[in-house]
């Protein structure tokens, strides 16, 4: 069994004490958190609201507005609610976010990950010219694109090669 000494943990537990771990706001624009050492911008998290009839149609939980069709969005408030970050934004808007799914989608977690194919991992594809020879997309079978990295890769390579 191992025991901390008291006087390990007494910085932390004062600072705790002192709200210096709590959300913190800056500028309006980015949400900080100490506790966790990350930070999030006020757009970022306002993506990613899920405020039903305000940000998202709460039977698809589609959101309702793409990011660039609302107001630069600006934070009023954040506080922690057990493990839970709430965020007041200036337009009225609350939301209320998973602190670990925040974490582990801005870190890129394991289990996010299969999902998060980036530019840097598989690299720009070829440009294709127009021409006589361009002919329509291929077709994939779900199962292939959800299993097999080679066609996935083809599948996302497809609009920025030909422009379809």
């Amino acid at each position: 069994m191992m025991v901390v000494a008291p006087l390990a943990i007494a910085p932390f537990v004062a600072a705790l004490l002192a709200g210096a771990l709590d959300p913190q706001v800056i500028d309006g624009q980015v949400v900080s958190l100490p506790s966790h050492g990350v930070a999030f911008h006020a757009e970022w998290l306002r993506e990613r609201c899920q405020t039903g009839t305000v940000c998202v149609c709460e039977e698809t939980l589609q959101p309702k507005k793409n990011p660039h069709e609302f107001d630069t969005p600006a934070v009023e408030t954040a506080s922690m609610v057990g493990d839970e970050l709430r965020v007041s934004f200036a337009d009225g808007v609350t939301s209320k976010y998973a602190v670990d799914r925040l974490v582990a989608e801005q870190r890129g977690s394991s289990e996010l990950e299969p999902r998060m194919l980036q530019v840097e991992q598989y690299g720009l594809p070829e440009v294709l010219l127009w021409d006589k020879n361009l002919t329509a997309p291929p077709v994939e079978l779900f199962d292939d694109l959800v299993s097999d990295d080679a066609t996935r890769g083809r599948t996302l390579d497809q609009p920025a090669q030909r422009g379809q």
